[in-house]
């Protein structure tokens, strides 16, 4: 969580939100979660959601 932390401070724009479950937001559109057991979600662009997980390789779910 300190290094997600240490990140979001880079930019000045984006607000870091929550006390246990840390999220990013801009212009308030959430767009990062970090929860406590590491877990990592990210929102995406619906036209950039299948160029992510093929980069990735990855997939939803």
């Amino acid at each position: 969580m300190k290094l997600y932390e240490k990140l979001i401070a880079t930019n000045p724009k984006i607000e870091l939100k929550g006390a246990v479950h840390l999220n990013t937001s801009l212009n308030a559109h959430m767009f990062t979660y970090l929860d406590q057991s590491g877990t990592l979600g990210i929102r995406l662009p619906q036209d950039e959601v299948e160029a992510f997980l093929k980069k990735y390789k990855d997939h939803l779910g």
